[in-house]
């Protein structure tokens, strides 16, 4: 196998998971695949085309007329996937795909951390008062918010949002890396955007769900606008365990494009950080032109940004964008090459709420050497097994990594479309 393309629909959610009634209860009856192909329906003067991603085996998994289920899938091998990981954010799921075992990540309110977080940040010199008096979110340097990520889980996330109209990029860093090394969080988000002063953020202060408090970042724009600098900054995680590090230790080049640069922590890969759908597909045209061989992840970011704004007819537009990306990649793989398409949770523009939809995902593996098409046997357990089965495919040590199993070992036998 030349190489192993991992790329990631963000948010191409396929319906809510068995768990979301007990455990997500705003999520019932979350699809927001289903429900934009329902939208474009009802909105558009033609169902919503995704060509080539019913080409890879789309509608097999998802039923609609929209996604025929007999177009042409010979190469493939198609399947859906529980997340295997708490609650439903990108970042774990990068985590988890790559092959680290999530399942043990914790929640903590900032609330419960507020005070030693400004402890924290005043000796190294910052300015650190309250942003209003009676919530737990911080206003640091005249400039930025610290405060709960609104977005993720309850206490999943902490968000360091600055305006890039009153300083530099660097500046949110510096504060957030502090914010980072004193909270045990799955993530400090670092959020830089213009066109909003200080009191802008502070008026864009919101309650989420769970008794968080922080930033509503869909409400300050800077999604929309041009300027938009973001880095996760994870917890502690064993690079060692994961795909990247593993194919760059077997001298296999690793590529990694749009979000997956900023989630990934591998500093032996080449990182391609972007955010438009076009140029994050073009950039990894790019890449597979330039590397016959190795280990290229991708991330689509924009439906998932879409999605927080619940803008349905923006999501449908980059969906159908990156299907017509989606096509040009399969046209430019070589004979051995393996591409696999998926999600990594949710985000249903019609839910009713901006956030993330705790829903399984498609899996969609693609190689022109493979014969026929084939359907996964059961729901994939984890998000580890896309990991592992490009590991398998690259001819690495799947047993290095933490969680996952080759989904190439079980599927069924050749159906015909």
């Amino acid at each position: 196998m030349g190489r192993a393309i991992i790329l990631v629909l963000d948010a191409l959610g396929i319906g809510a998971m068995e768990d979301v009634p007990r455990t997500r209860p705003r999520d019932s009856g979350a699809n927001t695949l289903l429900h934009l192909l329902e939208w474009a329906e009802h909105n558009l003067d033609k169902s919503l085309s995704l060509p080539n991603l019913a080409r890879l085996g789309l509608g097999k998994v998802l039923e609609h007329p929209a996604l025929p289920a007999d177009a042409d899938g010979s190469g493939t091998v198609v399947g859906s996937a529980a997340l295997g990981y708490p609650g439903a954010d990108s970042y774990i799921a990068h985590q988890t795909m790559m092959g680290s075992d999530m399942t043990g990540i914790g929640l903590e309110p900032f609330s419960e951390l507020e005070q030693s977080v400004a402890e924290s940040l005043a000796p190294a010199g910052h300015e650190v008062r309250r942003a209003l008096p009676d919530l737990p979110v911080l206003l640091v340097d005249g400039c930025m918010v610290v405060g709960d990520n609104l977005e993720a889980d309850p206490g999943l996330n902490y968000n360091v949002t600055g305006s890039l109209d009153l300083t530099t990029f660097d500046h949110i860093l510096s504060v957030a890396r502090i914010v980072r090394r004193r909270t045990p969080v799955s993530r400090v988000i670092a959020v830089g955007g213009v066109g909003l002063d200080a009191s802008g953020l502070i008026s864009k202060l919101r309650r989420g769900e769970g008794e968080v408090y922080g930033i509503d970042t869909p409400a300050t724009g800077f999604y929309k606008r041009e300027g938009l600098r973001v880095l996760h900054m994870g917890t502690d995680l064993s690079r060692t365990k994961q795909l990247p590090t593993l194919a760059a230790q077997a001298g296999l080049p690793v590529t990694l494009v749009g979000k997956m640069a900023d989630v990934i922590d591998c500093p032996e890969a080449e990182s391609l950080p972007c955010v438009p759908t076009e140029e994050v597909l073009t950039t990894t045209l790019g890449a597979i032109r330039e590397k016959p061989e190795g280990l290229i992840g991708v991330n689509v970011q924009e439906i998932d940004l879409a999605g927080h704004q619940q803008d349905s007819a923006r999501c449908a537009h980059i969906l159908a964008l990156a299907d017509r990306g989606v096509g040009r990649i399969v046209d430019a793989l070589a004979p051995d090459d393996l591409l696999i398409v998926l999600g990594d949770h949710g985000n249903d523009p019609t839910i009713g709420h901006p956030f993330h939809t705790r829903e399984y995902v498609p899996i969609l593996a693609f190689s022109p050497s493979f014969e026929g098409a084939r359907q996964l046997q059961e729901c994939r357990a984890t998000l580890g097994d896309v990991g592992a089965t490009a590991a398998a495919a690259l001819g690495l040590p799947v047993d290095r990594l933490e969680v996952g199993v080759p989904i190439l070992e079980a599927v069924h036998d050749p159906v015909a479309d």
